[in-house]
């Protein structure tokens, strides 16, 4: 039986999309993601002068880092897409700050992890099951809320109900709330999608059906479920979909594209 790494939201979005991908990129290591690409270096710097913003509040100058990290990175023709981010960004940044005054936690780059029994771990623990990253939680101080944060470049939203849900269930085991707010902020054009997402259950590895069937968050335990088991049988069939053209992979690793 392969060995199961700790589930995210991508590999299990990508188990759900295709088990034959997923186990070519979790377990084979047949591809790994283009670090190099113009939009995914353009990304990391957003998420990362952003990261930097929020750590240092209003006393860091976004603009002259991205002006920059972008001459470092061979992305001065974007210039004005970073002087757009600053002024997307602007308020929600002012109001964070404001929050933070009042007493609101603000955690950059969140590792949250559990264990199989629904118990807080560490990010690199054996025990690990599953894990997630937010760019920025923001909590409450009493705890009483709490606001996921998710910066994204690009036109559209790419926010899934995996994400949600698994978020959700990641943190329930340290806050012990049964909901969250989920901000999906898209900084090139300022646009904001707001989430109210709550939480029925709490995940421990082995959850019997009858508690989660009804459950909100059925979806993803189910999936969850399904992953496990494809481990256990190591079997993870190819699933051909719309995702298929923008695939790493080529006709000699897949059997679909071979046909």
């Amino acid at each position: 039986m392969p060995k199961m790494m700790p589930i995210s939201p991508s590999s299990l979005r990508m188990f759900d999309q295709c088990p034959f991908k997923y186990e070519a990129r979790y377990i084979k290591k047949l591809f790994k993601v283009d670090g190099t690409s113009e939009p995914l270096v353009y990304g990391n710097l957003i998420h990362k002068g952003l990261e930097f913003r929020l750590k240092h509040s209003s006393g860091f100058d976004l603009l002259a880092y991205f002006q920059q990290e972008a001459s470092r990175e061979g992305l001065s023709h974007c210039e004005s897409k970073f002087k757009s981010v600053v002024s997307n960004t602007s308020q929600l940044l002012s109001n964070i700050d404001r929050m933070m005054a009042s007493g609101w936690a603000v955690y950059v780059e969140r590792e949250v992890a559990i264990d199989g029994d629904g118990r807080v771990c560490g990010w690199w623990d054996d025990r690990c099951f599953m894990r997630t990253k937010l760019d920025a939680l923001l909590v409450s101080p009493d705890e009483s809320e709490i606001i996921i944060l998710d910066w994204k470049t690009g036109k559209v939203s790419s926010i899934n109900e995996f994400q949600l849900d698994f978020n959700g269930l990641a943190l329930v085991p340290e806050y012990g709330l049964r909901k969250y707010a989920a901000l999906d902020f898209l900084v090139d054009s300022g646009e904001v999608k707001k989430f109210e997402v709550e939480v029925d259950i709490a995940l421990p590895k082995h959850v019997a059906a009858d508690s989660y069937m009804q459950s909100k968050q059925c979806r993803v335990i189910q999936k969850i479920k399904d992953l496990m088991e494809a481990h256990v049988l190591n079997k993870f069939s190819a699933q051909p979909g719309r995702f298929c053209r923008w695939c790493e992979l080529d006709k000699n690793n897949c059997p679909q594209k071979g046909e």
